[in-house]
């Protein structure tokens, strides 16, 4: 029995193999190492000795770059994050002002009274537009659709809202016995507010002409609903869901339940009716 020869780099293959001739170097796995991890990837340019051997002739030049570029990134992510300043609403063009208005939640963020101001502002420049302003307007309402329209109807619902929870957010602190004194004093407050949004200011009217029309169109409300008229019980819900799910979904649940109980209490007092229960007062 001839024994097989055996080559350098391990044992000759078997006679008669394809691989017979080859000179195969034994693979480190086959005696029991483990087999190298592939290396990682490095880009070329890390592998090139001329930027490192640059970097260290020009160590100032490489570190004033490092930090010019540190700056321009923190400059960068400031003007992309920061709040939108306040546009000049008296000269900034008009396209700024419907922007920060109606489309910037940092107009949501400012006071109400302040929001209140601006929204004035607008109106009153609104009164006095040029031809420049005009077509700006136009131009800007084109563009407006999409996420861009429910932007526009949070803001102007938000303002609405932050109003009105004001008055509620006072009315939850109010005695009984003085409630319906601040129910009056809101009414008339709620309408001179809502006519100052005129350029020509509130009407020149006494607070109690303002009450008494606000009892005459509580009356007149209440008697529609009785009549032939009255809007349908799907209509009725439409209303509903719309100020829970439309107007309402910008409010918070607290803000809705101050609101509510504020509208309800003077609804009834307008209307001549008990405010806790709901029951007509006794002539």
């Amino acid at each position: 029995m001839s024994t097989p020869n055996n080559t350098p780099n391990g044992p000759s293959p078997a006679p008669g193999s394809l691989l017979e001739g080859l000179d195969i170097p034994a693979r480190a796995a086959s005696a029991g190492k483990p087999a190298r991890a592939p290396r990682p990837f490095v880009p070329p340019i890390l592998k090139d000795n001329r930027l490192t051997r640059w970097c260290g002739r020009n160590r100032r030049v490489a570190w004033a770059a490092l930090a010019l570029l540190a700056v321009g990134a923190g400059v960068g992510g400031y003007l992309i994050l920061r709040p939108m300043p306040e546009p000049d609403f008296a000269s900034a063009p008009m396209a700024d002002l419907l922007d920060y208005t109606l489309l910037e939640d940092e107009f949501n963020n400012l006071p109400v009274a302040k929001r209140r101001e601006l929204l004035k502002e607008l109106i009153e420049r609104f009164t006095k537009m040029s031809s420049s302003d005009s077509a700006e307007m136009a131009a800007w309402a084109a563009m407006i659709e999409g996420d861009l329209r429910e932007q526009i109807m949070k803001n102007a619902s938000k303002l609405a809202i932050d109003t009105w929870d004001e008055f509620a957010t006072d009315y939850r602190t109010v005695p009984d016995d003085q409630r319906e004194a601040f129910l009056d004093k809101t009414v008339v407050d709620f309408f001179k507010m809502m006519e100052g949004f005129n350029p020509n200011g509130p009407r020149n009217v006494s607070d109690e002409e303002r009450l008494e029309q606000a009892r005459a169109q509580a009356k007149r409300d209440q008697e529609m609903i009785r009549s032939d008229d009255a809007p349908s019980s799907g209509e009725l819900g439409q209303m509903a869901d719309f100020l829970r799910n439309g107007l309402g979904k910008f409010a918070t649940p607290q803000a809705q339940m101050r609101s509510q109980q504020l509208m309800r209490d003077m609804t009834r007092h307008l209307r001549g009716q008990d405010i806790s229960t709901g029951k007509p007062k006794p002539r």
